[in-house]
Order: structure tokens, then sequence, then C-alpha cells
């Protein structure tokens, strides 16, 4: 909308210029704002990373009972393919969600 003069005849009378006298109360602002929602953003993200952490954790802890399961013998042949596939699946799944983990931080 650069050059739209009926854009900038609405705003021009509604708004004064930053430049004129005591009018940078609206920058000064927007700047307060930007600065308080970086620090939002970041905490944000590291909440994100908190969660990938614990949830990579949990795989893993989930992965490993099964698995220990599956080596006390009860299931065997056939049978305990799939569940080493489901095991195996969450420790690959868990080692992606570390992945993300280290690259948020």
């Amino acid at each position: 909308m650069v050059g739209n003069g009926e854009y900038e005849d609405q705003n021009s009378s509604n708004a004064s210029s930053f430049w004129e006298c005591r009018e940078y109360h609206r920058t000064v602002k927007r700047v307060d704002a930007a600065y308080k929602l970086c620090n939002e953003l970041c905490l944000m993200i590291q909440e994100r990373a908190e969660l990938e952490k614990a949830y990579s954790s949990n795989l893993k802890k989930w992965s490993s009972r099964w698995l220990s399961f599956l080596d006390s013998g009860l299931e065997y042949g056939s049978g305990s393919s799939p569940w080493k596939g489901l095991c195996k699946e969450a420790e690959a799944v868990s080692n992606a969600h570390q992945v993300r983990t280290f690259s948020v931080t």
C-alpha cells in the first residue's frame, strides 16, 4: 500500500508523526513490547525443549522396560518380533526428539 494516497491521508489525520515533539511514546511502547515478546518467545522455546527431553526420556524408559520383559523369555520366536519392532521404533523416535532438544536449546 505504499504510495496509496487515501491510506496515507486516513492515517495522517488520526496519528501524529513520530518526529513531532513528545510523539515518541508509541515507539517506546513498541520497543518495550518487542522486548517482552522476545523474552516470552525464548521461554516458550525453552519449555518446548524441556517437553521434548521429557518425552524422549519417557520413551527410552518405556522401551527398555518392554525389552527387559521380552528378554525374560515369556515371548519367543515370531511373536517377539513385533514387540521388539515397537521398542526399536520407540528408541528411534526418542533419539529424534533428543536431537530436537539439542537443536532447540
